[in-house]
């Protein structure tokens, strides 16, 4: 699990800034090197992923920023 890399993504400046804090705050640097924060949309987001975690998908909606369009 040395190569996983979690980017936590969301536009809104706030939540971005608390991500940041909290990985700073909570995780050793080991642990806070897999993990990359973004203020930005999804769309954005240049890179590639095995798999993409919305929890606007918890209810099955669908209806969420990266999969309501």
């Amino acid at each position: 699990m040395d190569n996983l890399r979690i980017i936590l993504c969301d536009p809104k400046k706030a939540l971005a800034d608390a991500w940041k804090k909290n990985i700073q705050e909570k995780l050793t640097s080991t642990e806070a090197a897999h993990f990359t924060v973004r203020e930005s949309l999804l769309d954005a987001v240049p890179d590639t992923f095995d798999c993409i975690l919305s929890p606007a998908n918890s209810f099955g909606t669908m209806d969420g920023a990266s999969d309501g369009d």
